[in-house]
């Protein structure tokens, strides 16, 4: 992997995202409108865990959204036919991920840090370990990127891809207690819940949050494991 490749592909998708903020800037207020609206629900369910618990659920959700952003950038190039080209400039399939993925993934930490410190700040979220936290807030960005990617380079269309970034997120996030608590759902949808990448990202995020580190690794494992296996399929599409 060439850097000078990488730093090429890094600087055009970094001016794509910011000739058009909107989305990415959507990504960065919308959780922090929706903890607002939830932190009530989660409060009176769960008391002072359930900010915790409101924090994770919501962080995770929105950032599933941004499956779409890397999903599209990826689904462009094919439908443009440009593919071929960026593959012809000699830039091999690891380099193109990191390119077309590295700027998404400094907008997902900033967005995770801006819904922290708003939570902190706000509601008195208790941070258990920044070094934790930040593993998990790593781990899980290059989760999602991989995850996007991989979409982005198996479906054949635009609705298609919208239909997966919607639905996929809302399920994998709602299943896990991203949008109303976990315990309050039917107890054969606790059981099933752990399918689900999701669940474990919350997992990771609120045992990180507790200073809870023999809860983290094994979490962020599973995370990190579901990011493997994405990237593989992105990176097998790409040869």
């Amino acid at each position: 992997m060439r850097p000078e490749r990488v730093i090429a592909l890094v600087r055009h998708n970094s001016s794509l995202l910011l000739a058009s903020p909107g989305p990415v800037l959507t990504r960065l207020l919308m959780p922090i409108l929706m903890i607002v609206a939830l932190h009530p629900i989660y409060a009176a369910a769960a008391g002072r865990s359930g900010t915790i618990a409101v924090v994770a659920g919501v962080l995770v959700l929105v950032s599933l959204l941004t499956t779409g952003l890397v999903g599209t950038s990826v689904l462009s190039e094919r439908l443009w036919h440009t593919w071929d080209r960026l593959r012809a400039t000699s830039a091999g399939p690891l380099e193109i991920l990191v390119g077309k993925t590295a700027p998404l993934l400094i907008v997902l930490i900033v967005q995770q840090v801006l819904v922290l410190v708003f939570a902190v700040s706000v509601y008195d979220l208790p941070v258990g370990s920044a070094f934790l936290l930040g593993a998990v807030v790593l781990v899980w960005g290059c989760t999602v990127l991989s995850l996007g990617f991989a979409v982005g380079a198996v479906v054949r269309t635009p609705s298609a891809l919208s239909a997966i970034q919607d639905i996929g997120s809302f399920l994998m996030s709602g299943l896990a207690g991203g949008l109303i608590p976990l315990t309050t759902m039917p107890t054969w949808l606790q059981a099933i819940a752990p399918v689900s990448p999701a669940y474990w990202a919350i997992s990771a995020l609120r045992a990180a949050l507790a200073g809870n580190a023999p809860a983290v690794w094994p979490s962020l494992a599973v995370v990190t494991l579901c990011g493997s296996a994405a990237a593989v399929i992105a990176y097998r599409r790409l040869r």
